[in-house]
């Protein structure tokens, strides 16, 4: 063996002490950061202590207590998945690291994975038996799957061996209430409040359980009393004055409130929480009230301009949500700030309300320029796509959503309606399947994916999710009218008469049940019932103007129009000021051809809301159908001269010269009245349907096509503009798009018999000639005609 050198050796021996003074100064380092971070939050001081663990881990990236404290910062700030990441990091650098097992398993119970949270709880008990929140983590899974006994052999001899801990007491209540021992509950729950004096969670459950047992009184004591020994404990002043509210009690509910704020004047959180409690409660008023004065105190809180923006946006008071919203834009220089980010994302949900989507967007593009992972941005800026029938771009939008915050349903329906709007039924079914894995208990999520089945023809899926949701929420009276939709869509009248029956039965003070009865009666020609069931629904509900109007269609197509008139005139009685009887009554005389009497109906409405276009159209058309049509021409000049901003005039004008073979004179009427008013989003619409209906080259149906889909971005949700875009992708060939739109349009008004027509047409073109028969027949099924009846007829002959 050789022999080290001196020189070599001390080489060495240098080299060995700087590693250890390096080694030596990272981990007091490391330490230091560690320890400021937590000292930090203890504090409250989330963002510092964040920063400081984040410090910790530059110079120690496996450094598990760091991943750990910062789970919980994103426990604090209501970040699941985000603080479910950081604990998974402790634990795999860790795997003794029981803190983080015993988090991740309850965060997988809170995600409903009770069998995983079980496995994690073992786990740690494994290394410790006695670990008493792994003991607790244990029995919460064990109640989760309705083992109460199970639970006992856990929390009794816990109990036993003189445990006082609160979430013993809790999680044994539970157990006795899931085995019907109502005075266990009681006892445990007591004896846990005697154990722990100043803890409110305890006294809040005995409250509940009072309540719920009937007994608001004793719940009312029992908050009453912890109040006395600590007043200032939010939680229980808020509980009280819930109590007080649901009992009646409003006047001492909102003393209560009045004192625990007037404790408090300065205390942000406090002043949000009392308008919150407002708020919850639909008081407006009260919550706008508090907020404003708690602004005064408070000139530069972003937080409650929110909530007060918020009110005022739930009161439709859409500018004055602005208006506050603008405030908070000046509270800060920064406008990368995050509190201006979240000002322009509020800012862009009351803009997209008044649809205003060009300056929604931009404040949507601002945010996500500064912050492209914003989830909020992302999802209004999938909405506006939506709005424009940019399937495609919406769902890379709604994906972003998902893949950062999963359990947001706006997010996943989002996609999934992105992808019906994208013509992939498929892809929109798998991903509302994901969808309710993350979330099984949205009752939204199954909804909708039931929709999308029907709209696959799939309509044993369909309803095997309506049920899945009734199983579970027996009450829930939409799954049970849509178990009623799909039998129609279906033609299995039989049970589409059994579920609105008992929908009619479950709700007798809602029109829907008599409305979609009498619709099921209608499309078998069993008239005489369809008009009972109507009848029996007006005399429930006689202001009820759904009602009202297929009632009296209902009359008129049996030849019962003495007894409509008698129905109108009845009304008019009591109101002689009802336009809207007016005009009914006039389209009665107008069946009857009394028209004289249906001459005045209309003209009686007219002069009542001059601006409602419909009876000037009714008018219009009993002049036609006498043969008047230059006298009709002339009225309505003569109007629209003396008032050129009468809209409804206009149409009327514009009408008549389409009806009477003038369709350059009624395009011109249009465009005249898009220059006068741009915004008139009706005059474009009929514009756009009129070029479609009479183009004959693609110049035309190219601006028949931007027009409506102008009107539409205007108005997204209005079956007529829906349907007048899917008429000109339609004749412009393009049959796919054109069967998505007009499928989508048929959903706001499933019995409208051009609807049904366009969409038959669309779907022979498109292939589909056993749902086109569907549509046709229904187009066909009410007497009466519509604009293609005759069109309509051929096409359903031609059939194969």
């Amino acid at each position: 063996m050789k022999r080290i050198r001196p020189c070599v050796k001390m080489l060495c021996l240098l080299l060995v002490a700087v590693l250890v003074v390096a080694c030596s100064s990272s981990e007091e380092k490391r330490a230091k950061f560690f320890e400021r971070g937590k000292a930090l939050l203890e504090k409250g001081d989330l963002v510092k202590a964040r920063l400081e663990f984040r410090n910790a881990l530059q110079i120690d990236p496996k450094f598990a207590d760091a991943y750990f404290e910062l789970g919980k910062i994103d426990l604090q700030r209501g970040d699941a998945k985000k603080a479910y990441g950081f604990f998974l990091k402790a634990a795999e650098h860790q795997p003794e690291h029981l803190g983080a097992h015993l988090e991740i398993g309850r965060l997988l119970l809170a995600g409903r994975e009770v069998a995983k949270a079980r496995e994690k709880a073992e786990l740690i008990l494994a290394k410790e038996p006695q670990h008493l929140e792994a003991l607790f983590l244990k029995a919460s899974t064990l109640l989760a799957d309705q083992d109460p006994a199970g639970a006992r052999l856990i929390l009794d001899p816990l109990r036993a061996q003189g445990h006082t801990e609160p979430p013993l007491y809790m999680l044994l209540a539970t157990a006795h209430g899931q085995q019907g021992d109502q005075p266990a509950v009681e006892e445990t729950l007591q004896a846990g409040m005697a154990a722990n004096p100043g803890h409110p969670a305890l006294r809040i459950v005995l409250s509940d359980f009072y309540v719920k047992g009937g007994r608001p009184d004793a719940a009312i004591a029992v908050v009453r009393e912890a109040l006395k020994a600590d007043a200032d404990q939010p939680a229980l002043q808020l509980t009280l004055a819930s109590l007080l509210w649901d009992t009646g009690k409003q006047d001492e509910a909102a003393a209560a409130l009045a004192a625990m704020g007037s404790a408090a004047p300065e205390d942000e959180r406090t002043q949000l929480q009392v308008a919150q409690f407002f708020l919850g409660k639909k008081e407006l008023d009260r919550a706008e009230k508090t907020l404003a004065e708690a602004i005064g105190r408070l000139p530069k809180s972003f937080d409650l301009r929110f909530l007060l923006a918020e009110a005022q946006f739930r009161r439709q008071d859409l500018d004055q949500a602005l208006a506050t919203l603008n405030e908070c834009l000046a509270l800060d220089d920064d406008q990368t700030a995050p509190k201006i980010l979240q000002t322009k994302n509020s800012l862009t949900r009351v803009l997209l309300a008044k649809n205003d989507v060009a300056a929604a967007e931009r404040y949507v593009d601002e945010v996500l320029k500064e912050n492209a992972r914003d989830v909020e941005a992302h999802l209004h800026k999938g909405t506006i796509l939506l709005g424009k029938k940019k399937g495609g771009e919406a769902v890379a939008e709604f994906r972003s959503v998902v893949k950062e915050r999963p359990g947001l349903i706006q997010g996943q329906l989002g996609l999934a309606e992105a992808h019906v709007q994208n013509q992939e039924l498929d892809l929109a079914a798998d991903a509302l399947r994901t969808a309710l894995k993350t979330i099984p208990q949205s009752r939204d999520l199954r909804r909708t994916l039931a929709k999308v089945l029907a709209m696959k023809k799939d309509y044993a899926g369909a309803e095997e999710q309506l049920q899945l949701i009734l199983e579970d929420h027996p009450e829930d009276s939409q799954a049970q009218a849509d178990l009623g939709d799909l039998a129609f869509a279906a033609q299995d009248y039989a049970d589409a008469e059994k579920q609105y029956q008992e929908i009619r039965d479950l709700l007798p003070d809602s029109p829907f049940g008599y409305l979609r009865l009498s619709q099921v009666y209608a499309r078998q020609n069993r008239w005489a019932e369809a008009t009972a069931e109507l009848e029996k629904g007006y005399r429930r509900m006689p202001q009820s103007m759904p009602l009202l109007v297929a009632l009296i269609q209902s009359l008129v197509a049996q030849k019962q129009g003495e007894r409509a008139i008698a129905i109108c005139q009845e009304r008019l009685r009591q109101n002689p000021q009802d336009a809207f009887t007016h005009n009914l009554l006039g389209n009665t005389y107008a069946a009857r051809q009394e028209y004289k009497q249906a001459e005045a109906s209309f003209l009686k409405a007219m002069d009542l809301m001059p601006q409602w276009p419909a009876p000037a159209g009714n008018l219009a058309r009993i002049y036609l159908a006498q043969g008047k049509q230059q006298e009709a021409v002339a009225t309505f000049q003569d109007r629209l001269q003396a008032n050129p901003k009468d809209l409804g005039t206009a149409m009327t004008l514009a009408l008549l010269f389409e009806q009477t073979g003038e369709p350059k004179k009624a395009i011109q009427v249009y465009e005249d009245t898009l220059q006068a008013e741009p915004d008139a989003w009706m005059a474009a619409n009929n514009l756009a349907f009129l070029l479609a209906e009479t183009s004959q080259d693609r110049d035309g149906l190219t601006k028949a096509l931007a027009l409506a889909q102008k009107a539409l971005d205007k108005n997204p949700n209005r079956p007529e503009i829906m349907d007048t875009v899917g008429w000109a992708h339609y004749r412009l060939g393009d049959y796919g798009k054109a069967t998505a739109v007009l499928e989508q349009a048929l959903q706001g008004d499933p019995e409208n018999p051009i609807l049904n027509y366009h969409l038959g047409v669309a779907l022979v073109r498109n292939g589909q000639p056993a749902a086109a028969r569907s549509r046709l027949q229904t187009a066909l099924a009410r007497p009466g005609e519509f604009p293609g009846r005759a069109e309509a007829e051929k096409a359903l002959r031609e059939l194969p």
